[in-house]
């Protein structure tokens, strides 16, 4: 279905959309070369925290020197101090650092300032039109929303309750903390919190309206199924607006969650259906297809692929080469795949025509 058509080395970052390619390579340990359709360029970084396109440009967030460049045309026209942590098109949020403690800036696309809160570091980042939702701490049980219309906070916290996994000398307390803000659908925000609750706030007023307590229903008892350690053996959830679900893999089960009938199904097995001791790490959506990178076993996941989302059949899979494993599951943009391993090569494939 894909023929390998390319492969870079040295990619640290890169981002696709539509037909634009955006490439972030190592030039060497100080130099980092922007490359994409519409110009090149090199910059003095190596610790890149995030960057995005807005407005036109590339924005880069260093992680080392905490800056913000705004690249436009080759050039970078702007920097501010601080760490990206949201954007959307009227707004930048970032976090800030000086001597007085740390804060949360909000710039409007102009970069003009026009809001400063002191507070930790922010994690757990979402952003909308109106809304910017974070957590100060990692594995919080708050969230606070920050309306970007009048900048008022509210703060909504999660019970906290026990529970033990299978490891009898693990008896931390995970109910409660939040491990994955999933996004907006119909005006809610899904969050994934403690072991395997779904619930769906209000993102106007916060207010809870409804969860699902154990998304995974009864794969919750498979021993080879749970937290241990605080590590997850389930993929991130992910949201398809259009089939109102959520989607995601435990070890060799791909799940959906029904957002409108609240309900879970385990709707393909796929050690069962192909005699393969699949171990899913990774996944995305991709339009009507499911991309993802997985394992044989409990091992590190050197395989990727593609699923077609109505059939649930693997319609495509290959291996990376010996040495690497994957840290994503692929990108797919019209005819291309892009996928990068954990040596830092990105494989660039392209769908092959089907001659009839």
């Amino acid at each position: 279905m894909y023929k390998q058509k390319k492969v870079i080395n040295k990619v640290l970052y890169y981002l696709v959309l539509e037909n634009s390619e955006y490439l972030f390579i190592e030039l060497n340990k100080e130099t980092l070369k922007i490359k994409c359709e519409e110009f090149e360029c090199d910059i003095e970084s190596d610790l890149i925290g995030r960057f995005f396109i807005w407005e036109e440009g590339i924005i880069v967030s260093d992680a080392d020197t905490k800056l913000i460049s705004v690249i436009k045309k080759g050039k970078i026209i702007e920097q501010i101090s601080g760490h990206i942590q949201g954007l959307n098109n009227d707004f930048l949020i970032a976090n800030t650092r000086d001597e007085s403690g740390r804060y949360l800036n909000v710039y409007d696309n102009k970069l003009k300032l026009n809001y400063k809160i002191k507070l930790t570091i922010g994690v757990y980042r979402f952003t909308n039109e109106n809304y910017f939702v974070f957590s100060e701490t990692l594995k919080s049980r708050y969230l606070n929303f920050l309306n970007l219309k009048n900048y008022e906070i509210k703060t909504i916290s999660f019970a906290e309750n026990k529970w033990f996994s299978t490891d009898e000398d693990d008896t931390k307390e995970y109910e409660g903390k939040i491990f994955q803000i999933i996004g907006e659908w119909n005006n809610q925000l899904l969050v994934h919190i403690g072991r395997y609750r779904l619930i769906a706030l209000n993102i106007d007023t916060g207010e809870e309206l409804w969860r699902i307590e154990n998304f995974l229903g009864n794969l919750s008892s498979d021993k080879t199924i749970h937290f241990s350690r605080g590590t997850q053996t389930i993929t991130k959830l992910v949201l398809d607006e259009a089939d109102n679900a959520i989607y995601l893999f435990a070890r060799k089960h791909l799940i959906k969650i029904n957002l409108k009938e609240k309900i879970t199904s385990v709707i393909k097995d796929y050690h069962k259906d192909t005699g393969f001791n699949w171990d899913f790490n990774y996944i995305r959506l991709n339009g009507d297809f499911i991309s993802f990178s997985a394992s044989e076993g409990f091992k590190f996941p050197n395989y990727f692929g593609v699923i077609d989302k109505q059939s649930k059949e693997i319609l495509w899979s290959t291996k990376c080469n010996g040495g690497a494993y994957m840290v994503e599951a692929p990108q797919i943009n019209n005819n291309k795949l892009y996928v990068r391993d954990s040596k830092n090569t990105l494989y660039v494939y392209e769908k092959e025509e089907v001659v009839s």
